[in-house]
């Protein structure tokens, strides 16, 4: 049998969505993505400064309305998908930082495969 297990009740996760929502209005956010600045701002987003984007709760609701509410994530061996929105919390490791602080050389530089040994 699998158990249900959470961190935080639906109040909890509630407060931290609201406050999330009020940042992203209030705050913004920088985008550095050319593309996604203007997807953004034609769904209604403020562009601001230095690319900060305004996002309003009404545009964040609607791309919340539009999500499936399941779907899955593929890997290259077909056993291994994961199923995401059945109830069950899973983790994996995934993605890629496209920038790292280099203590080094003394900036900030951009990421590439190369940079760690090829391993992608």
């Amino acid at each position: 049998m699998i158990s249900r297990f959470s961190l935080l009740n639906q109040s909890e996760l509630l407060k931290i969505h609201n406050a999330a929502l009020e940042i992203l209005e209030t705050v913004g956010i920088k985008i550095d993505s050319k593309d996604a600045v203007k997807i953004l701002q034609s769904a209604g987003a403020e562009v601001g400064e230095n690319n900060i984007v305004k996002i309003f709760p009404s545009i964040i609701q609607k791309a919340i309305d539009r999500c499936r509410p399941q779907y899955s994530l593929f890997h290259r061996n077909t056993d291994r998908e994961m199923v995401l929105g059945d109830g069950i919390i899973k983790h994996s490791v995934m993605g890629w930082m496209s920038e790292i602080l280099d203590w080094k050389m003394g900036g900030i530089s951009k990421c590439h495969a190369q940079g760690f040994g090829g391993v992608s």
